[in-house]
């Protein structure tokens, strides 16, 4: 995709999610960005315009570390209703197979809500530059919370360890 359509995508805040279609690789839905609050944002962002902000964002597939945040998200009001494919992946042969594309960061960065986080390109760090130590403070849940790997992911298949459609289990 390309022109205006990939501008929409991924230069804006996406308020609905998007599904994509290809004859040869199927369906694909890029999530809507409905936790980022737009004016939040731009009050936090150092660094960056909020085009940079969301083009960071989308420029990069994430993972939740935890079982607990990935709840939080099925449980969340907007998408608790819904069911969605949840891929388990082998993060040790991931991040060893990616390791000069992982980012790692000390906070949610596609949420403003109910705190924004100051935030900008020098909050989401290579492996080797991440403050492991100075975040163990804060205990295991959010020492990181959040990998990323920039450019994508282009061979999940081989990290993949399951596949399950998963709802918010109330």
């Amino acid at each position: 995709m390309t022109g205006d359509r990939r501008d929409e995508i991924e230069a804006r805040r996406r308020p609905n999610s998007v599904p994509l279609t290809d004859e040869k690789l199927g369906r694909a839905v890029i999530r809507d960005q409905n936790p980022l609050i737009e004016s939040k944002l731009i009050k936090t962002l150092k660094g960056c315009t909020a085009e940079e902000w969301y083009r960071l964002l989308d420029g990069r597939v994430f993972f939740w570390l935890t079982v607990e945040r990935l709840n939080k998200l099925l449980c969340a009001k907007a998408y608790r209703g819904s069911e969605h494919t949840v891929l388990t992946v082998d993060t040790r042969s991931l991040v060893s197979a990616y390791k000069a594309a992982v980012t790692l960061t000390p906070m949610n960065t596609g949420n403003t809500q109910p705190f924004a986080h100051p935030r900008g390109p020098d909050k989401s760090m290579k492996l080797q530059d991440y403050p492991f130590d100075e975040r163990a403070k804060y205990g295991r849940q959010y020492q990181v919370v959040e990998i990323a790997i920039e450019h994508g992911v282009t061979d999940i298949k081989k990290y993949v360890i399951s596949a399950e459609t998963l709802k918010c289990a109330d």
